[in-house]
């Protein structure tokens, strides 16, 4: 992985995207369960029969996706195109001079949201990950940019709920993926594109911890090198535990399914889980 991130550096976007359709087109083969869980989502979306030329664009989405965030990581900003919808959600969130927790989702780029906070000069976010994970993103981060700061937490410390704490009260905003727990613990079942889908609980116990505002965040691929950063409010901050913190969670659990689910149907191609999203025994 690392030793083809460098090959692209140095190849260059025009000449490493020739790579692409050749790549999509292999893991199509070698990779059924990925080309079925695709065939299963797009038919959800897009309400119609799938053809495999629908699979082929949906991979080739992913897989520029996956080549643009070099170029973010690597600092190349002047490569893709970043537009920001709703920022003033941020701007409300952030205006006493604290964080927020950033809700986003395997969809689109999220490394487009770190570059966005470099190219304007301001912190960018915290990310909430387990060790396994923060190990593999932060070799990888290593070799693309020595100099990339990357703030991670690691979620099985049990210290990270302060860790995270300590960020919002100086600023920071503190992000994580809120679409799947590798665990496969604390899921709730919500309705999502016909049909119910197991989402985790655990971002929005986080958040009625922190006590912060809850916002969710997106880097929309638009094809061509363009991404847009959609805000959207989840949750203000709670001054005091819900009465019913059950039924909060549920609720703004909710709110972050609806999102996602419109931002699915307005680009479904920036949908990246390659499994079984709806089987109750997938997770």
């Amino acid at each position: 992985m690392i030793v083809a991130a460098r090959l692209a550096l140095l190849l260059g976007q025009r000449t490493a995207r020739l790579f692409l359709l050749p790549a999509c087109l292999y893991f199509m083969i070698v990779a059924p369960k990925a080309r079925t869980a695709s065939r299963d989502y797009l038919r959800r979306v897009l309400e119609r029969n799938v053809t495999w030329r629908d699979v082929c664009r949906h991979f080739l989405f992913f897989g520029t996706c996956l080549l643009d965030r070099l170029y973010f990581l690597a600092g190349r900003y002047d490569v893709p195109d970043l537009t920001v919808t709703n920022e003033e959600t941020i701007i409300h969130a952030t205006r006493d001079g604290k964080g927020c927790l950033l809700l986003s989702a395997h969809f689109g780029s999220f490394e487009a949201l770190l570059a966005l906070g470099r190219v304007k000069h301001s912190r960018a976010p915290s990310l909430l990950m387990y060790q396994e994970n923060a190990r593999k993103v932060q070799a990888l981060f290593r070799a693309i940019n020595p100099d990339l700061e990357l703030d991670i937490i690691d979620l099985g410390r049990p210290d990270a709920l302060i860790l995270a704490a300590e960020r919002i009260r100086t600023g920071h905003c503190v992000g994580l993926l809120a679409d799947r727990d590798l665990n496969g613990r604390d899921l709730l079942a919500m309705p999502f594109l016909g049909d119910d889908a197991l989402f985790p609980r655990g971002p929005y116990r986080l958040a009625m911890a922190l006590r912060c505002p809850v916002v969710m965040v997106v880097g929309l691929h638009q094809g061509m090198g363009r991404y847009e950063i959609v805000f959207h409010s989840l949750s203000s901050a709670l001054s005091a535990r819900p009465s019913d913190p059950e039924l909060w969670v549920e609720e703004t659990m909710r709110c972050y399914t609806r999102n996602l689910e419109q931002l699915c149907r307005a680009a479904p191609l920036n949908w990246f889980n390659y499994f079984d999203f709806w089987s109750k025994g997938s997770r």
